[in-house]
């Protein structure tokens, strides 16, 4: 994917609803490459395919939710048609959150009954309502505390040795200075190797997890 020319760009700007939350279900067997300035959850409600993000290439099957910046390239193919429940909204209110999920690498997670079923409060949220609109914030915020947790539980559980290693070490020896060049020579990788794996799977850099 990264070598292969970039098929024609979409983009689209934000639809102007209550509450910044738009929400519809849709079918295809393909959506080309775009982008767009909000932010975006896609739930797989029927069928499996690929979901291209920047570059990469993540499976997709039916139960995962794929989620997108206004920063990100992204597009979608099946086999066959996919069945997608769209979610799309702006960051009002939701800064910090945000923060923290657009900092993660990974974009596909495989949901939880807890998130299914706060997926389908969203759904059903009556947005003209103002108690509905309320309900539907809650569950948006909610979805995007359940996937950060949900990515957090993935890193932790696919850590390699080394990098789990790394952070023992850090952790028991952090009341003396040590630096870069020493843990990553203990766990046996270069400084820029270490750098970016520790980044990948504890979320923040070397520094800021010392700091």
């Amino acid at each position: 994917m990264k070598n292969s020319k970039m098929p024609e760009m979409l983009f689209f700007e934000t639809e102007i609803t209550s509450q910044n939350i738009f929400i519809a279900e849709n079918e295809f067997e393909s959506f080309r490459m775009h982008s767009h300035d909000f932010y975006e959850f896609e739930y797989v409600l029927e069928g499996s395919g690929k979901c291209f993000v920047n570059g990469q290439v993540y499976a997709i099957n039916k139960g995962d939710v794929a989620f997108a910046t206004p920063l990100d390239i992204h597009g979608y193919s099946g086999n066959g048609k996919l069945k997608l429940l769209s979610v799309h909204f702006l960051s009002n209110g939701l800064d910090n959150k945000l923060m923290g999920i657009c900092n993660m690498e990974a974009c596909v997670v495989k949901t939880g009954r807890t998130m299914q079923n706060v997926f389908e409060v969203l759904k059903e949220a009556d947005r003209e309502d103002v108690l509905g609109g309320m309900l539907g914030e809650k569950a948006l915020e909610m979805i995007i505390i359940l996937f950060l947790q949900t990515v957090k539980n993935d890193r932790i559980k696919n850590m390699p040795r080394e990098i789990s290693y790394a952070v023992k070490y850090i952790n028991e020896n952090f009341k003396r200075k040590i630096d870069l060049e020493e843990v990553s020579k203990t766990v046996g990788y270069s400084k820029e190797h270490f750098c970016r794996q520790f980044k990948r799977y504890t979320g923040m850099s070397f520094l800021k997890y010392l700091d």
